[in-house]
């Protein structure tokens, strides 16, 4: 029971942002698409409650106050909520993500490997010469 929902407000006091989270999350940028206000500007909707019930609660008020991006209201939220970091759809978008981003390490190294076994004798002929001087 320790979520919460919080609010982004704009100077006048309109809120532009719906958030759902926990600890010091409310006052912490992760979101690259929202600016975080100062801190007299966020505000706790519901404290004291599950993730679930968090979850819940962000949902509808993205639903009731409607999102800019698809023309429903004035939210700069992406989505429709629900969908924090620690979601299963959000779990399983980081995975592909970390898997996606280990594979492009790897056929990089590989390739870098691959590189430097072709041009070995060049590389130690180079070395040799400065060595030896």
């Amino acid at each position: 029971m320790d979520y919460y929902t919080y609010a982004y407000l704009r100077e006048d006091g309109s809120p532009y942002y719906i958030g759902k989270g926990r600890g010091r999350r409310a006052y912490t940028a992760y979101c690259k698409s929202v600016k975080k206000p100062p801190k007299n500007r966020i505000i706790f909707l519901k404290q004291n409650l599950t993730e679930e019930q968090a979850f819940d609660h962000e949902r509808y008020m993205i639903h009731v106050l409607g999102r800019k991006d698809i023309g429903t209201g004035i939210l700069r939220n992406l989505t429709e909520g629900g969908e924090g970091l620690s979601s299963n759809s959000m779990k399983q978008i980081w995975k592909k993500r970390r898997e996606k981003e280990t594979q492009l390490w790897r056929e990089e190294y590989d390739r870098s490997s691959s590189w430097r076994k072709d041009n070995y004798d060049f590389l130690n002929s180079l070395i040799y010469q400065v060595v030896s001087r």
